[in-house]
């Protein structure tokens, strides 16, 4: 059994395991770690309470109490798993520790996270802002249904730096956002997790779309915040007939199963659209009528957002774009990007 900091025991060819209870896991982990519980969310509580009535000896005597019955059946999971082992728990304690010599014992080869999860989010949290830093960002704008996601994703399928956050976030960006994402939005600890992990696999030179503060429910981390505001921009322009296409191509599925969520978020526009307009643009919505709803929302509600959050940068854009075909579009940023790299 070795101990390795968390840089260290990343960079190693092995199966990493979260021996955390499912609870834990659940909120955040370590991306593509895989969850072999010591204790279960029950049996974690109980050595929780034990720990803080009666202190640490007692919580390990109730840890192995509770442990020693299921340790064969652990171990058989574990014995699935081919090669090197990286096991973490909360703090490298006696979670992580006490299977951890059980697989020595029978010849494994392990390596422990050195304090375990709480150290890896210290890491993360640190390497992060030198990930961001050492970039060059480049930023998409545009009014809603520009197609920004659809350049971005065939910009990252012809192998150019692209961080797609909105993906990360499980959410759109916008008040009907999560409609787009069958996935709930993740923690906002595992969010940072997914985020350090996708800059680690890009490029001097990242492409994204340009976001706000927050994403759903979601921060970003105020470094990228940051980048964002010192980034290049390019401002993407088409007609808003191409617009509302674009959107009922990328919604219209989801917003036929989903014509009660859909009214929800209508709802939340109270104080910014009429009573009249919100019953109407929910009646269209039942009838299936989401071409006109997609229009109304951009002339009057999406469009002077938008207009009004980059009011003060309309003569600050390293490249603007209008266009007809969105290849054309995807052709510039290529030739941009090119010469920056």
């Amino acid at each position: 059994m070795k101990q390795s900091s968390p840089a260290q025991a990343l960079a190693l060819e092995a199966s990493l395991i979260d021996v955390r209870s499912p609870k834990e896991y659940d909120h955040s982990h370590i991306p593509g770690a895989i969850n072999i519980p010591i204790l279960d969310d029950y049996s974690h509580h109980e050595v929780g309470i034990v720990y803080r009535q009666m202190g640490k000896e007692a919580a390990i005597a109730k840890g192995l109490e509770l442990t020693t019955p299921i340790l064969g059946d652990i171990y058989q999971r574990f014995a699935q798993i081919p090669g090197r082992l990286v096991l973490y728990c909360a703090r490298g304690g006696m979670r992580s520790q006490s299977i951890a010599h059980v697989l020595t014992g029978f010849g494994r080869d392990v390596h422990l996270i050195e304090g375990g999860y709480k150290a890896y989010r210290e890491y993360v949290l640190r390497r992060m802002v030198d990930e961001i830093r050492c970039r060059t960002f480049v930023v998409l704008q545009g009014h809603t249904g520009v197609g920004k996601t659809h350049i971005l994703q065939a910009l990252a399928e012809q192998g150019y730096g692209v961080l797609d956050l909105e993906g990360l976030a499980h959410h759109a960006g916008s008040v009907f956002g999560h409609i787009a994402f069958l996935e709930e939005q993740p923690s906002q600890k595992q969010f940072e997790n997914e985020l350090f992990e996708a800059l680690l696999q890009l490029p001097r030179v990242v492409l994204l779309e340009r976001e706000s503060r927050k994403i759903g429910k979601l921060y970003l981390p105020n470094v990228l915040l940051e980048a964002i505001k010192q980034a290049k921009h390019i401002l993407l322009r088409t007609s808003l007939t191409r617009r509302v296409a674009t959107i009922l191509e990328d919604y219209h599925p989801e917003w036929q199963a989903r014509k009660p969520e859909l009214k929800e978020a209508i709802d939340h526009l109270k104080g910014r659209l009429s009573n009249n307009e919100i019953t109407r643009l929910k009646d269209q919505i039942d009838q299936g009528a989401f071409e006109p709803v997609i229009r109304y929302l951009m002339e009057h509600y999406y469009d002077p957002l938008y207009q009004k959050s980059v009011k003060s940068q309309e003569n600050d854009y390293l490249l603007s774009i209008t266009f007809d075909n969105r290849e054309d579009a995807i052709e510039q940023i290529k030739q941009l990007i090119n010469h920056l790299s």
